[in-house]
């Protein structure tokens, strides 16, 4: 079960494990408009789910029970997600609560929906949810996002130790950038704070994620990742997924806090106005 199969990195997943072999149910709130090449697939089951809704997620579940019958199921992938940018001070808390709800209560939900049925398959299932470098290292100006996956990325860990009480497997994959619309959908976002105290930091925020979307890599980038997750007898807890691990391990876990500060704050006043320094 793969949610968010729209577009992005849940679309390719969907599409490549149907392609080999894998049973797939994907979820998304417009199954309607899903790409008609995936919905040929054989073996693609699309359901529709909203992930700011629990009654969807309880309504769409109901169907995925129906889909398993009694072989359980194999794997849980929580993939989808949304971003909420903007500095802290100022981003209506709205929008934080559906960032959250979105990226850290529905796959906590999912995976209480789906733990009966992980279970007719331990010790051979799994949950694999898909986080962020964000989760790791806490980028200015989408502090909701960053809070979200290092939610996620808590809730993992402390699921992954519950988890294996009872044989289900519980992995991270924690990507860089990934071309996906995801961030597309925050153009714009400098105009809404064009009268706060950010607004000469923010002002540029369109060309970085113009400049991003050019030098992110496509979701077949995370293919290994995924299928060692997914197929391997003992995955790995993490997945660091990005060609400079050893800069982020460096920033994240060994250089002083202090100093990374600093070093981010100088990035962000110079000309590049980079959010992240790397």
């Amino acid at each position: 079960m793969i949610t968010g199969v729209n577009s992005g990195i849940g679309h390719y997943f969907a599409s490549t494990l149907a392609r080999r072999g894998y049973r797939v149910i994907g979820t998304c709130r417009s199954p309607e408009r899903l790409d008609p090449g995936l919905l040929a697939l054989p073996g693609f089951i699309a359901i529709g789910m909203s992930l700011d809704s629990d009654e969807s997620i309880n309504q769409a579940f109901h169907q995925v029970r129906e889909h398993c019958d009694d072989s359980g199921l194999y794997a849980l992938i929580n993939n989808a997600g949304i971003v909420s940018a903007g500095p802290l001070s100022h981003i209506g808390m709205e929008e934080v609560r559906h960032q959250f709800q979105v990226n850290v209560m529905a796959p906590l939900r999912l995976v209480q929906c789906c733990f009966e049925l992980l279970r007719r398959q331990a010790p051979q299932s799994r949950i694999i949810n898909i986080s962020s470098i964000s989760g790791l290292f806490a980028s200015p100006f989408i502090g909701a996002y960053v809070g979200s996956k290092f939610a996620l990325e808590g809730l993992s860990d402390s699921l992954r130790r519950e988890l294996a009480l009872v044989g289900i497997r519980v992995v991270l994959i924690e990507p860089g950038s990934i071309r996906s619309p995801i961030w597309r959908k925050q153009l714009g976002i400098g105009q809404l704070f064009s009268t706060s105290p950010y607004a000469a930091f923010i002002a540029s925020a369109d060309e970085r994620i113009e400049d991003m979307e050019r030098q992110s890599r496509s979701p077949e980038y995370l293919l290994p990742s995924i299928l060692h997750a997914l197929e391997s007898p003992s995955p790995r807890a993490r997945y660091l997924v990005h060609p400079k691990k050893w800069l982020i391990r460096l920033m994240v876990n060994y250089l002083p806090t202090t100093f990374v500060d600093r070093l981010v704050e100088r990035n962000l006043r110079s000309s590049q106005q980079a959010i992240r320094p790397f």
